[in-house]
């Protein structure tokens, strides 16, 4: 039995608002420099609370783990001005992409996200934030990423089991309410 989370649209766009603005302070407010930021933020959760932030999917991208529900709503907004995603139609009222720079349209709605979610998008935020693409290409290489075909999905098993007590983890993720 695979664990699985189900995709939650409505945080992950206020997640996306939430690191882009922060992001943009230093610079770093691209695509690439996002999907890491969920990639680390989501280790962090998973790691301490036992979920992903928006119950996203990762697939081993050639330069690292990448947010496949997330990737697809940024690489939408770049080249389309509405898209459908998990079913839902999706328009650009609160973000938009220029030249793979993602620009906030709004603030994120803070009441959306959890505070857990928010100290882990903050950890990630401070560790990789200014990290060049090849820095963070380099540190997201692995043994999770590594687990994985180039364009599969990496499981959340191979990630918790590189986390801290990642055996206790994925037998938690398999049996949350045992007995």
């Amino acid at each position: 039995m695979h664990v699985h989370f189900d995709f939650d649209l409505e945080t992950a766009i206020e997640a996306i608002l939430y690191i882009a603005k922060q992001l943009k302070n230093i610079g770093n407010n691209d695509i690439y420099h996002i999907d890491k930021i969920f990639y680390f933020a989501d280790r962090c959760h998973l790691e301490e609370y036992g979920s992903f932030i928006c119950g996203d999917n990762y697939v081993a991208m050639r330069n690292g783990p990448v947010p496949r529900e997330i990737n697809q709503i940024l690489q939408g907004m770049s080249e389309e001005k509405s898209f459908q995603i998990a079913g839902l139609e999706f328009t650009p009222h609160s973000f938009t992409v220029d030249a793979s720079n993602v620009i906030p349209l709004r603030e994120p709605n803070l009441k959306l996200l959890s505070q857990s979610e928010r100290l882990c998008l903050n950890k990630a935020i401070e560790n990789y934030g200014f990290m060049s693409f090849t820095e963070l290409r380099d540190l997201s290489h692995d043994a999770a990423y590594e687990s994985a075909d180039i364009n599969d999905v990496i499981s959340v098993e191979a990630i918790a089991a590189t986390l801290r007590d990642g055996e206790d983890l994925i037998e938690y993720l398999k049996n949350p309410y045992p007995g």
